[in-house]
């Protein structure tokens, strides 16, 4: 990457205009080679100098974020919200968070996603509920569940079957009834959800409510 640089340097000083795309690699190879502070720093430049970063930069940025566990930083960055920002960028940083158990982080990074006009897709909502379902948070899981709805982002079975998990795990059992009874009369497949729901049930002791699902 010195290298790298000193060629970068030398094309302003012979009078080639660089631009977004040359940025672009420079950010890439940076961040294949596990360098993502260097890599922001080469973002933050191609800013000062007034350049526009594309869906191609966002994508580099966030590809390796993923990978070497660097997604938190970007939560904090409110630029990376924008036009460019991609619905499957989103989801990988927020199931990354969730892998790093940086549910706040997650959070925060929904939250700004929602204020800032960010495509949503329910992948990164159920990343972060079946995060906030093995930690017992049951509150949160629904809230996120509320909001998804008020979004108009229609829950799939992985939705259900976290929430459920979450409150067979708490022995909240007629909750979890209610929610299975709620995904029959909107024709979800309770294959999963309901063997979660009756082994909860025997692990309770509850034949009459295994016999009731």
């Amino acid at each position: 990457m010195p290298e790298a640089r000193r060629l970068f340097d030398q094309m302003a000083q012979v009078g080639i205009q660089v631009n977004t795309i040359t940025f672009n690699v420079w950010i890439d190879g940076y961040a294949k080679s596990g360098q993502m502070d260097q890599a922001s720093a080469a973002y933050s430049e191609m800013q000062a100098r007034g350049l526009v970063p594309d869906s191609c930069t966002f994508n580099i940025i966030v590809a390796r974020a993923h990978k070497f566990g660097y997604a938190a930083q970007l939560v904090h960055d409110h630029d990376m919200f924008s036009s460019h920002m991609s619905a499957d960028g989103l989801d990988m940083l927020v199931c990354r968070l969730c892998w790093d158990h940086r549910l706040d982080d997650a959070w925060e990074l929904l939250l700004g996603a929602i204020e800032q006009g960010v495509p949503l897709r329910v992948t990164g909502f159920n990343a972060l509920i079946a995060a906030y379902s093995k930690e017992g948070l049951h509150e949160e899981a629904s809230e996120l569940y509320r909001i998804m709805n008020k979004l108009g982002l229609a829950p799939s079975s992985s939705t259900f079957n976290y929430l459920i998990m979450g409150l067979c795990n708490q022995v909240k059992l007629d909750e979890a009834q209610l929610l299975l009874e709620h995904m029959v009369s909107k024709g979800y497949c309770l294959s999963t959800s309901f063997t979660i729901s009756l082994d909860a049930y025997f692990r309770d002791g509850n034949a009459v409510g295994a016999l009731k699902c």
